[in-house]
C-alpha cells in the first residue's frame, strides 16, 4: 500500500485535531454531494433504493449540521443585545 495513501485515509478516518476533523469532514461532504449529484434523474427502481437514497441524503443533510457546530456558534439576543461568539459544542471537545 502507498504509505502517502494511507496516511490520508488515517487523517480523514482518525484525525488529529478539530481543524484536521473539519477538513476531513468538508471532504467526505463534498464526495458525498458528487455522487447525489451523479443519483439526480435516475430511476429507482425498488422502495428499498428509494429508501436507500432518502438515508443517503439525510445523513449529507445531518454531515452539515455537524460541520456547522465543529465552526462555533454565533448568537445574538434581540431584547438585550447580549451575544455570544464562536462557542464550540462540547462534542467537539479538543
Amino acid at each position: 500500500m502507498n504509505t502517502s495513501t494511507g496516511y490520508d485515509v488515517n487523517r480523514l478516518l482518525l484525525p488529529d485535531n478539530l481543524m484536521e476533523q473539519r477538513v476531513a469532514n468538508k471532504f467526505i461532504i463534498d464526495a458525498a454531494f458528487y455522487i447525489i449529484g451523479k443519483l439526480r434523474g435516475a430511476k429507482i427502481e425498488t422502495e428499498l433504493d428509494r429508501d436507500a437514497q432518502l438515508l443517503f441524503q439525510m445523513t449529507v443533510l445531518k454531515s452539515i449540521s455537524l460541520l456547522t457546530l465543529s465552526e462555533g456558534l454565533q448568537y445574538e439576543n434581540q431584547i438585550d443585545k447580549t451575544s455570544i461568539h464562536g462557542i464550540i459544542d462540547c462534542f467537539f471537545d479538543e
